[in-house]
């Protein structure tokens, strides 16, 4: 087990040491912009809320509804949906709407219409024919100059950046992209559940040979300082990395499955009637008032998303949530509806993102995210000093003749 455990330290240590300093680079990051209260608009928390309301046309929160007003609380949703679509079919006659909204654009509540434009801006997180929108003051029917409809996408930042070199991948990990990216990322995870189970091991076995000489101390020094050191590190922070290292084994697991998984959903509908875009607002008004009478609305979509009607309310709240709401029966959705084709990752998509969100602390608030830290710097320190002392061993077997990188 000793060797076990030497062996793969030597072999893993720089992939733990490097997974130790980019994972406490972004929790230093991310607990300096809560703590001195930056806004969601400020790219470093818009990185945090990556991935928290789906991807693509999935997410009805858009880049300004980070900081947007929310819409007045006597607002008739489903008059304004009436204005936006009797405006829409007189000015481009030939399209068909692909969602609708309601949302306040430069101080005038609007109703807005997206629609499918080869030339409009394409969406990175999508594949197909990009959407532009047109907007209109639901007061007079005027033409108004629209928002960008695409689902928020955190804009480039050191947080993103790091986010990315985490995960072994993106374009400042040497090119990579999510393959081989993943596999790294999996491998890494199981490599630090070895040396946590052989670490651990070793230590209640020396720790019960103690007890028998009347030593039961939990810590103890001796002349190798780096030695104990690095065994009292590794036990008085072991949960810590257990969780760490299991919600990013997860990840991992879950992530390279997906690669294995891939196939093609059917395409999204993007395609909505008059007939049906009214009755999502009368279904979703009436359901998120019934959840939640007293909060305001920054923006309300109705949409049909793979064959199902359904609204998403963008609530005006700290932290922006959204919450999505089928037509027909008034519940509400999840990223992982059975309604929707079958997701990559093997438990679903809101499992993969409740465990990005427990690894990070996020969950939990600070507390979580302080206890998080201190395994990142745990992780440093035991990544570093494990090198130090086999090259001190090597040396030492080195200065003898016996000079093999690995030994029993």
């Amino acid at each position: 087990m000793r060797t076990v455990h030497r062996v793969l330290s030597l072999i893993a240590c720089l992939f733990l040491l490097y997974i130790g300093v980019t994972g406490t680079l972004i929790q230093t990051l991310d607990m300096t912009a809560i703590l001195t209260g930056k806004a969601e608009s400020d790219p470093t928390m818009q990185s945090v809320n990556e991935g928290r309301f789906g991807n693509g046309f999935y997410s009805a929160v858009t880049v300004a509804d980070w900081n947007a007003a929310a819409l007045p609380d006597n607002v008739d949703v489903t008059k304004g949906f009436s204005v936006a679509l009797a405006r829409f079919h007189k000015v481009r006659p030939e399209a068909t709407a692909a969602f609708v909204e309601l949302r306040v654009i430069g101080g005038k509540v609007a109703g807005q219409v997206a629609y499918a434009d080869p030339n409009a801006p394409a969406d990175p997180r999508r594949q197909g024919t990009p959407l532009s929108a047109l907007a209109f003051d639901i007061s007079n029917g005027q033409q108004i100059e629209g928002s960008d409809v695409r689902g928020a996408y955190p804009a480039q930042s050191l947080r993103q950046t790091l986010k990315q070199w985490h995960r072994f991948w993106g374009p400042g990990f040497f090119g990579l992209r999510d393959i081989p990216g993943v596999y790294l990322e999996l491998l890494s995870g199981i490599a630090m559940w070895v040396l946590i189970v052989t670490g651990l091991t070793m230590y209640f076995r020396l720790l019960k040979q103690r007890r028998k000489i009347k030593r039961p101390n939990l810590f103890w020094m001796n002349s190798d300082t780096w030695r104990s050191l690095h065994r009292g590190v590794s036990v008085a922070a072991s949960v810590l990395l257990i969780l760490v290292a299991f919600s990013g084994t997860w990840i991992g697991f879950e992530s390279t499955y997906a690669t294995f998984n891939r196939h093609k959903p059917p395409r999204e509908t993007l395609a909505i009637t008059d007939a049906q875009a009214l009755g999502v607002a009368r279904s979703t008004i009436r359901a998120f008032r019934a959840d939640e009478p007293g909060t305001q609305i920054r923006a309300i979509r109705a949409r049909v998303w793979y064959g199902q009607a359904e609204g998403a309310v963008v609530a005006a709240t700290v932290p922006t949530r959204q919450r999505v709401y089928n037509a027909a029966t008034g519940q509400e959705q999840g990223l992982s509806s059975p309604l929707y084709p079958k997701s990559a990752f093997p438990f679903g998509t809101d499992v993969h993102e409740w465990m990005k969100h427990f690894h990070s602390g996020e969950l939990f608030g600070l507390p979580a995210r302080l206890l998080d830290l201190l395994a990142g710097l745990s992780l440093i320190f035991l990544s570093v000093s494990g090198l130090w002392m086999y090259l001190e061993l090597w040396k030492k077997r080195a200065r003898s003749g016996r000079k093999s990188l690995f030994w029993n």
